[in-house]
C-alpha cells in the first residue's frame, strides 16, 4: 500500500508482492486464501505438517489440487453462537499452542488407552 500511495511502479509492487508470496508457507497461504473459520480450521488440524513453503513444480502442482479441492467442497453452516466461541478461543492460539494439539490428537490415536488415562479429568 505505501509504494502504490508514494507513486511506485504497479509492476514493481506486484513483484515484490509475488516474491512475498513465494516465500510464504502453505500454511500462511492457505489461511490467506481462506480466511476466518475455515482457514483456522484447517491450520488447526493440519497446520503442523503445512510448515513448509512450496520449493519444487510437483509441490507446487499438488498445492493447487488442494486448494482446488477445498474451495469446492460443499459447504457447511456452524451456528453462529458457536462461531463466535471458535473465533474468540481460535484468536488467542498460536503455533505453539496448535502443535500440542496436533500431538495431543496423534498421542490419542496411537494408545488411546494411555492418552484417556492421562486426560479423563479433562475429558469427562
Amino acid at each position: 500500500m505505501e509504494g502504490l500511495i508514494q507513486g511506485e511502479d504497479r509492476e514493481m509492487i506486484e513483484s515484490s508482492l509475488n516474491r512475498l508470496f513465494e516465500q510464504s508457507t502453505i500454511k500462511q497461504r492457505l489461511l490467506n486464501i481462506f480466511p476466518g473459520y475455515y482457514g483456522r480450521f484447517i491450520s488447526i488440524h493440519f497446520g503442523q505438517f503445512l510448515n513448509i513453503e512450496l520449493e519444487r513444480e510437483e509441490q507446487k502442482e499438488a498445492y493447487q489440487i488442494i486448494v482446488t479441492f477445498l474451495d469446492e467442497m460443499e459447504s457447511f453452516v456452524i451456528p453462529t453462537d458457536l462461531q463466535n466461541i471458535i473465533d474468540t478461543v481460535t484468536s488467542t492460539i498460536d503455533d505453539v499452542d496448535v502443535y500440542k494439539i496436533s500431538s495431543g490428537w496423534i498421542d490419542a490415536v496411537n494408545d488411546f488407552d494411555a492418552y484417556y488415562n492421562e486426560n479423563q479429568e479433562m475429558l469427562e
